[in-house]
């Protein structure tokens, strides 16, 4: 990594993500989540940090498409409750949701604690005889040809395979062989911190998505403090920027809040960030592919797609497949 594991300066560094199963409409992407799911509990075993909080993830629907996503979810292994919005409304009177409005509940989804998987990933790896891990050590050159990474530092590693998974500077290294296929995009998120007298009813909150009057934004409950984001200020752009929120963006945002939170002046906006990831140009998703080249082969992940984070257990095990 060009710096530490966790890396506070990547373009996407942030401290949780909400995994969830349900994706209306979409079976095969309800189904990949279903998966990520269960890996995301295995690899929390395996490493022996308890880094995946179930706090449970609430999408809300109109009423009359609850039983419908209830059946997909059952369709892939995943039990899931529906609400009404009479229901819904009691549960959460904290929030706001629009008439009409019904919700799915996955109990066993919930919030992975981005750091801290990562930082018991590199961990784990430390120990590993067979695996060293390099902190610090920015790649400037993938050599396609010869199966060589070339450091900053002068130095270069040869290899059997090589991954590239460098987010939006994987088009410095791979140039014209992912580029072209590739659309940056720049997502400002909001932090807040809870009214001291809701802090209970927001200890049994879940992540909350389909909000606002847009239905695009998305609540993840308090860790260090409540995140709020949207799809709806996520906007393509030419060139990696840096983190701190462009204002207009960061107002927008904050004039959401009174559509997704039920008194929203009591809340304190602590500050705001901008994220910045490559999707597919087409899909708006993913990109893994394996590059051909004369020498050691080169699977690129350049584009992980709004979502990727939650998928990274399926990403890694396919990497595996294709190193074997």
């Amino acid at each position: 990594d060009q710096a530490q594991i966790p890396n506070p300066a990547s373009t996407s560094c942030d401290d949780s993500r909400a995994v969830r199963t349900l994706h209306p409409g979409d079976p095969d992407a309800t189904a990949a989540a279903a998966s990520a799911h269960r890996r995301w509990l295995e690899l929390q075993r395996l490493l022996g940090v308890g880094f995946y909080r179930q706090v449970g993830v609430l999408t809300s629907l109109p009423a009359e498409e609850v039983d419908d996503a209830l059946t997909l979810l059952r369709s892939v292994g995943v039990e899931a409750q529906g609400l009404t919005p009479a229901a819904l409304a009691q549960r959460l009177p904290h929030l706001v949701f629009a008439p009409g409005t019904g919700a799915v509940l996955e109990p066993q989804a919930g919030v992975v604690l981005a750091e801290q998987a990562l930082a018991a990933a590199a961990g784990w790896l430390r120990d590993q005889p067979t695996a060293e891990v390099r902190e610090r050590a920015p790649v400037t050159r993938v050599d396609r040809d010869n199966g060589r990474v070339e450091l900053a530092d002068g130095s270069t590693v040869t290899a059997d395979l090589v991954l590239v998974a460098a987010g939006p500077w994987s088009r410095d290294l791979l140039g014209a062989a992912v580029d072209s296929a590739l659309v940056m995009h720049r997502q400002t998120v909001l932090y807040c911190q809870v009214p001291s007298g809701l802090r209970a009813e927001w200890a049994r909150t879940p992540a909350v998505g389909r909000l606002g009057h847009d239905g695009r934004g998305w609540l993840t409950p308090p860790g260090r403090s409540m995140k709020v984001s949207s799809a709806g200020v996520c906007r393509e752009v030419d060139v990696l920027g840096g983190r701190a929120a462009e204002p207009a963006w960061r107002r927008r945002l904050e004039e959401m809040l009174g559509c997704m939170l039920a008194g929203a002046q009591r809340y304190t906006v602590l500050g705001a960030r901008d994220f910045h990831y490559l999707a597919d140009r087409v899909t708006g998703g993913a990109v893994f592919t394996q590059l051909r080249s004369a020498g050691a082969p080169v699977l690129a992940y350049p584009a992980c797609g709004g979502g990727g984070f939650k998928t990274a257990p399926l990403v890694a095990r396919r990497a595996a497949q294709w190193a074997c």
